[in-house]
């Protein structure tokens, strides 16, 4: 007991607690011939996320969750099935689903280097493929967040490099939950330079073994086995007395699944794609106007019957705009999943089919984002931007077009022509203090309360249905 306590007086503490209340209002949108679709009107959700860190001399330790997560009243979509982590379908907030872990760690700090164990979030450049899920968004909201059950090692080098060797269980991420029977493990080395300063490049490089139904009986599993290369890079220079800050970031992914099979390969397909993503933004004097422009592209799979799987994701927390990707990309994809899985159709859904649904991930797209941001005083802004976006493969709702003898038809039956998507228009108004959370004494709160009043208007193109969809929302948070 006089350890513990010794322990405890050495160590400085510090807290990290959000609650975060979203009422939204949007537009109903038929999302297949089922009647699946968006569910329009007024819906509302909630998290409350709680941390604690504690650091001395030498040793570390960190714990995170999220509690009565999800949605408080009146579901967001009706669409069968309950593939999505958002768990729009469900008021079910206040249950045991609405627990959710983020951290529990512990490290040490040795002549060599930083080691850590326990489970973390992961976070790498950009958040393009590696997002955690804490930062704000530009537009939207972000819901998700990448974690790990890891063992880390760090090393800074004489030269300004941060080497970093990493062995993870993966406990959740975009393509698998260790809790669904989704086992993946990797191994990480990754190399950063000037952690710390104006520029930073960085290069990440991961080895991943996923095995699908790894808790069902022997016979089942299907298996993946990828290589990911992840180069990353930022800079910051005055021009006059603005600031320009570029970054930029590139991925590929080579390997080979049986997870998912195509019709004419029936053992185990390739995996071969790529994605890139930069981000300029110039910010004048004292920070009072800043010019974005954001722009995006992920490989699609424009022969979906062959021997490889050619689509590029990112991450479901890399937001691009509020309406076309987050809501009507997500629903679409959701949809079509229910249709594939549906008894009445099919006596089992395809092989890997469930990777469909992408939770408004951007996925076989190419985008363009502009935008400003007004900030006449630190605790209010306003925000104004657009975007635009095409397929990087023929546009093609996947049971329709199998309905269709394998010509590009969209999720109402209709044969597509083109690869725009679509465009929306995002504005927003913040109020309050919008600092990042943490890094106050515990024995010293600092109540930081926000709103966010913004809103999207999307107009799909022809091969999406022609249609407008909106969504506005009003977000009201408190940071501690």
């Amino acid at each position: 007991m006089i350890l513990l306590a010794c322990i405890s007086v050495a160590a400085e503490w510090t807290d990290n607690a959000e609650y975060r209340a979203i009422g939204s209002l949007g537009s109903e949108l038929l999302l297949n011939t089922d009647e699946a679709s968006l569910a329009g009107g007024f819906d509302l959700d909630q998290r409350l996320r709680l941390g604690v860190d504690a650091k001395a001399t030498g040793w570390r330790f960190g714990a995170e969750f999220d509690a009565l997560s999800g949605q408080v009243f009146h579901s967001t979509w009706n669409i069968p099935g309950v593939e999505d982590d958002r768990r729009r379908w469900a008021d079910d907030s206040f249950s045991l689903a609405g627990l959710q872990p983020r951290r529990l760690s512990a490290g040490i700090d040795t002549k060599v280097g930083k080691l850590d164990l326990g489970l973390m979030p992961s976070q790498w450049g950009m958040g393009l493929l590696a997002n955690d899920g804490t930062g704000d968004p530009l537009f939207g909201r972000t819901d998700f967040g990448d974690r790990s059950i890891r063992l880390r090692y760090l090393a800074q080098t004489p030269g300004g490099w941060t080497m970093a060797a990493i062995a993870d269980l993966v406990a959740v991420d975009d393509s698998a939950d260790l809790m669904q029977g989704q086992a993946a493990g990797q191994g990480i080395l990754a190399a950063l330079y000037g952690a710390r300063g104006p520029s930073t490049f960085g290069v990440y490089g991961v080895f991943r073994h996923q095995v699908e139904n790894a808790f069902d009986a022997p016979g089942n599993e299907r298996a993946t086995n990828a290589v990911v290369l992840d180069v990353y890079g930022r800079v910051q220079r005055p021009v006059g007395k603005w600031t320009l800050d570029a970054s930029a970031e590139g991925a590929g992914i080579y390997g080979g699944t049986d997870r998912t099979l195509s019709y004419n390969s029936r053992e185990s397909l390739e995996v071969l794609s790529t994605g890139a993503a930069t981000r300029l933004v110039l910010t004048g004097p004292r920070e009072r106007l800043a010019s974005h422009l954001r722009l995006g592209y992920a490989s699609g799979d424009g022969a979906p019957d062959d021997d490889e799987q050619n689509a590029f994701a990112f991450d479901r927390d890399f937001d691009a705009g509020i309406v076309l990707f987050d809501e009507v990309m997500g629903g679409l994809d959701a949809a079509a999943y229910a249709q594939l899985s549906d008894p009445d159709y099919s006596g089992q859904a395809p092989d890997g089919a469930d990777q469909l649904v992408g939770e408004g991930a951007v996925r076989g797209a190419t985008f363009i984002q502009p935008a400003i941001v007004v900030q006449p005083r630190p605790w209010l802004g306003v925000r104004l931007g657009a975007v635009l976006a095409w397929s990087t493969a023929p546009i093609a709702q996947p049971f329709q077009t199998f309905r269709n003898g394998g010509v590009p038809t969209n999720a109402y039956g209709e044969a597509t022509e083109g690869y725009y998507l679509g465009s929306e228009i995002d504005w927003a108004l913040t109020l309050g203090d919008l600092s990042p959370p943490g890094g106050n004494a515990i024995t010293k709160p600092k109540l930081r309360p926000s709103l966010w009043i913004q809103g999207g208007h999307g107009f799909l193109s022809d091969d999406l249905g022609g249609e407008r969809v909106d969504l506005v929302s009003v977000a009201g948070r408190v940071r501690i």
